[in-house]
């Protein structure tokens, strides 16, 4: 290009901020390429910054903006240079724009948060635009200068001393219902609350009724990573949240057998329950009242124990079989007991809403064919059954012929785990017909399996969706893997049976 030619003036479109923002969010992952872009030029460097610092940031990364910090092995200690007016207008430039904040390995010494507190220029949240937020916290509630009426999805790591060493600054368990109190007037938007933790406590006292009037738009709250305490009289005060979607918990020991008089419509919403460890009385309390209010619940997911043993999984069963809007039932325990029957499975038979059925547990199934085709025309919504069996059982007591009458009595089915005895005789085809045409998975698990090409033809007639696979796992595994190279051909060659059934 000759020297005298001028140079092309940037195009219009190039300087209209919501045209370069589209622009940048492609580049996100790109923080260096972001950062280049931020200095191209005036007009590009408030777009550039916005993406840039808008999701998945490390708050030690913005508080270096101010000043370089003093760390120990789990804490911040204090700042190496004195926070300035200038420093603090840098680190406000880039804190609104962030929207997605971790703070997950470090704790905020007393000393450190007071100053940020007393140096400040802007009165309110640091992050007064930041909606997710995962941070690390003890009984000190420090994590609260973070939060703004933005946030929507609150993590909470809650620390103790003993989690962390000799350095945590306070001693005694952090307590649920301190941060419920003070997180529900700064975080009025919240939808999403997140625990993690050990040895936290509750004192429901300090969750008054107006504390729950301010969580009115929370959906889901999940307690299922903290440790082993009781939740029961958290549960109950939290009974009034009007958008409450799905809970999530460890345990509930002590539940009350009836609802307070106080409690006038519990949980209107709730629609999703997890309980990790059920065998209390507790768990059968709160499933029952749910139930005799008007349950809306559709999900419900039980485990890691039953006590062990096969009556206290019946016991849960009939406490499900209340909840007659039930569309997905996972129960799943790690004890190896007593083999699990048909009739343990008796109280949710009547419930034909069911589409995702889930034991997995660690017991052998005891389970029969004929059994299984009393589950099928139980559940004709059936899409996504699942009955695992420890990896010691002795040979299983289904055969190939459950997966025939499950796909043939279950037209909704998309997935299926089930462990059966392929090594049987293969079922004869006594009737040509088209397959299954949802069944996209098929899960054998540690199925023992022969006559690879037999049964690589009865499985081709299962489904013919276009991504079916079989997957298998233990020392069987590679024999599915046969099965599952001669499936291609097996069904041409069923295809061409089929179409020849069909002439005659």
């Amino acid at each position: 290009m000759p020297l005298s030619t001028p140079l092309t003036p940037h195009h219009n479109l190039t300087l209209v901020e919501d045209v370069l923002l589209s622009i940048f969010w492609h580049l996100e992952e790109l923080k260096g390429t972001l950062k280049s872009a931020g200095l191209v030029c005036r007009a590009w460097y408030n777009p550039a910054m916005d993406v840039l610092w808008a999701n998945s940031i490390n708050l030690l990364h913005l508080l270096n903006v101010l000043s370089q910090i003093k760390k120990e092995t789990i804490h911040l200690q204090h700042f190496v240079q004195p926070l300035t007016l200038h420093s603090w207008s840098r680190f406000h430039s880039l804190a609104h724009r962030v929207r997605d904040a971790t703070l997950s390995d470090y704790l905020l010494k007393s000393a450190l948060v007071s100053e940020l507190s007393r140096t400040n220029p802007k009165r309110g949240p640091l992050l007064p635009n930041v909606r997710r937020l995962v941070l690390c916290e003890e009984r000190n509630q420090h994590s609260l200068i973070w939060m703004g009426p933005a946030v929507e999805n609150l993590c909470l790591l809650l620390e103790t001393r003993g989690d962390r060493g000799p350095s945590s600054e306070v001693h005694g368990p952090p307590v649920i219902s301190d941060f419920f109190t003070h997180v529900g007037a700064l975080c009025p938007n919240l939808t999403d609350l997140t625990l993690k933790g050990q040895g936290i406590s509750a004192d429901p006292i300090a969750i008054t009724p107006q504390t729950i009037g301010q969580l009115h738009r929370l959906k889901n709250v999940d307690f299922s990573n903290h440790d082993e305490h009781d939740v029961s009289a958290i549960v109950l005060r939290m009974a009034e949240l009007p958008a409450l979607e799905s809970l999530s918990l460890v345990r509930l020991v002590s539940f009350p057998s009836k609802w307070p008089q106080s409690t006038t419509t519990p949980f209107p919403k709730l629609k999703k329950l997890l309980i990790k460890r059920p065998s209390h009385a507790g768990t059968k309390a709160f499933l029952h009242n749910l139930a005799s209010t008007g349950s809306h619940l559709t999900k419900l997911e039980l485990g890691e124990d039953f006590n062990g043993d096969i009556a206290s999984l019946k016991e849960m069963m009939v406490s499900a079989g209340e909840h007659t809007g039930l569309e997905s039932l996972v129960m799943y325990s790690k004890q190896d007991r007593m083999p699990l029957f048909i009739d343990t499975l008796e109280p949710i038979l009547q419930y034909r809403s069911l589409s995702t059925l889930k034991l997995d547990l660690e017991w052998p199934v005891g389970l029969k064919d004929d059994d299984m085709e009393t589950l099928a025309s139980s559940f004709p919504k059936m899409e996504h059954p699942a009955l695992a069996t420890c990896h010691n059982d002795p040979l299983p007591s289904l055969t190939l012929r459950t997966l025939s009458i499950a796909v043939t009595q279950c037209p909704c089915l998309e997935t299926l785990s089930i462990v059966v005895d392929a090594c049987k005789p293969v079922p004869q085809v006594q009737h040509v017909h088209a397959p299954h045409n949802r069944l996209r998975e098929l899960n054998i698990g540690c199925s023992p399996v022969e006559r690879y090409s037999d049964v690589a033809y009865f499985m081709a007639g299962l489904s013919d969706a276009e991504d079916f696979c079989i997957l298998s796992h233990g020392r069987w595994e590679w024999h599915w893997d046969k099965v599952t190279d001669a499936l291609p051909a097996m069904r041409k060659k069923r295809a061409a049976d089929r179409a020849r059934g069909l002439r005659s």
